[in-house]
């Protein structure tokens, strides 16, 4: 659990126990018909050792209820890369406190790429297999990499243009 500091002249230090970590495991699905439905039983379901899910994202997942034990440690972190270290207790379902989108991230658990499934409507889940295992989540998308390209030879003919008006003001003859 994280805590609270109060900003008061005497600091105060409030335990959170409502704070979730970087990820966990769970026992549970809860399946929901649509997006309506899963945010509504956000509110009337233990979020600690259940996940809400819609039936196409539980098809992505080859495990349908776990122990719910094991270690899962966030070991490395960049805005578009996530190394995470598991230790599982069994076959598990995973939970990570981060965004799912369906385009750009990929899962790979030890160099080989995995299905993420979204949970709780808006976080990624996984399956995870019996034992230690590094899981990898990383951001590559085909038309960011496009994207950079064209900024950057937008920027190099913006100096170019720039570097050749200063030559020929330096290199005008006066009049």
């Amino acid at each position: 659990p994280d805590t609270i500091i109060s900003p008061t002249a005497q600091p105060i230090i409030i335990l959170n126990n409502y704070a979730f970590v970087n990820a966990w495991f769970f026992n549970n699905i809860k399946e929901v018909k649509n997006d309506d439905d899963e945010i509504l039983s956000l509110g009337n379901t233990d979020l600690r050792s259940t996940a809400i899910m819609q039936k196409e994202m539980i098809s992505k997942i080859s495990a349908k209820s776990g122990k719910g034990k094991g270690t899962i440690e966030l070991k490395s972190y960049k805005p578009n890369k996530l190394v995470y270290e598991i230790d599982s207790d069994g076959e598990n379902l995973a939970l990570f406190s981060e965004i799912f989108t369906e385009k750009g991230w990929t899962a790979k658990l030890d160099n080989k790429e995995i299905p993420i499934a979204r949970a709780n409507y808006l976080i990624r889940a996984v399956s995870v297999p019996s034992g230690k295992h590094s899981l990898e989540f990383k951001f590559d998308l085909p038309s960011y990499r496009t994207g950079e390209k064209v900024s950057l030879a937008g920027s190099v003919l913006v100096l170019a243009v720039f570097f050749f008006a200063l030559y020929k003001k330096l290199n005008a003859s006066p009049v």
